[in-house]
């Protein structure tokens, strides 16, 4: 098994859903089914290149994603491209991937887009994007968030990228929850959860959602 690939493999645990979670080595060996040896000569360049940083909860020492690394972000969009790939197994979901990707090509202010049981959200840069794609599109089940009202929204609930599949745009999406990453995982990751603020802390404003159901082109 070459380094890259156990290192791609060691970071796919920390993407969709789970960028907020920490791992010991031995979690992460038995979790990406590579040889602890490997996996921990792996984790060590992965700090040393600030991909990884190291946690302490008493005597351990566990290890989570950097988020404000731009090599952290690059790598993490790789390894969430493959599973991708694995994900679009039907014709609908693989014509719904063509049809915003052409969206994107479009318009530069489509930022990001998530789909999950049925809903595809698009992170915009400013509300207006969101009426220009309705006009576009034939795309039904379609939701619109600035980044700051994605970011508020996780911060209610992290369940909205729980198995959800990014279309489009995962390296800008994490570069938007840069600032709230520590605060989610103090909120949701299985370790830290409770010692963080309320599920409602670092509010941020939320000024309305718009969907196909709101805005008609």
């Amino acid at each position: 098994m070459k380094q890259a690939g156990i290192e791609l493999r060691i970071l796919s645990l920390y993407i969709v859903g789970s960028e907020i979670e920490a791992y010991n080595i031995s979690e992460l060996a038995r979790r990406s089914g590579g040889a602890y040896p490997h996996v921990h000569a792996a984790v060590k360049g992965l700090v040393a290149q600030g991909v990884l940083k190291e946690l302490r909860l008493g005597r351990s020492r566990y290890c989570t994603v950097d988020l404000s690394s731009d090599l952290a972000r690059n790598l993490l969009a790789q390894a969430s491209l493959l599973r991708k790939r694995a994900t679009l197994s039907s014709p609908n979901l693989r014509n719904m991937d063509a049809e915003v990707q052409r969206l994107a090509l479009d318009e530069p202010s489509l930022l990001s887009a998530i789909y999950k049981e049925g809903a595809l959200r698009f992170v915009v840069a400013e509300k207006k994007t969101a009426i220009r794609l309705l006009r576009q599109t034939n795309l039904i089940n379609v939701s619109f968030a600035t980044p700051a009202e994605f970011r508020a929204e996780l911060l209610r609930s992290f369940d909205l990228l729980d198995g959800a599949t990014i279309l489009y745009g995962y390296e800008r999406l994490l570069l938007s929850l840069s600032p709230i990453h520590e605060q989610l995982r103090l909120n949701y990751s299985r370790l830290f959860r409770g010692q963080g603020q309320s599920h409602g802390a670092g509010n941020e404003a939320d000024d309305g959602k718009i969907s196909r159901t709101e805005v008609r082109p």
